[in-house]
């Protein structure tokens, strides 16, 4: 299992799970290294790349359609969880003005 994790730099292991990040801006590739023998997956080592150490590498077609179609859906529950948080706020500050206005 992969997971993102903002501000968590060059990847851990934690438990069975290998943690990395893309970096400030996305400026990096998360890349994980492993050995894969007979259905055991063993010495992760989770890195990062930078994204111009890369930038004329010609992707995998079906490896690029998989990572549009996961930051698609990556940007769209984030808009959704943003746009939560600031009527959050902002609801909050209305009620923070209204019970001022009371006093």
């Amino acid at each position: 299992m992969v997971i993102h994790i903002p501000y968590f730099q060059n990847g851990q292991i934690y438990n069975n799970d290998a943690l990395a990040q893309t970096g400030t801006a996305l400026a990096n590739i998360g890349k994980i290294t492993f050995n894969y023998r007979n259905g055991e997956v063993s010495n992760i080592k989770p890195s990062l790349i930078n994204v111009k150490d890369v930038e004329n590498v010609t992707p995998n077609k079906a490896l690029a359609e998989q990572i549009n179609q996961a930051d698609q859906t990556f940007r769209a529950q984030t808009a959704e969880l943003l746009f939560q948080i600031i009527l959050l706020i902002s609801k909050e500050k209305e009620m923070t003005l209204e019970r001022v206005k009371q006093i």
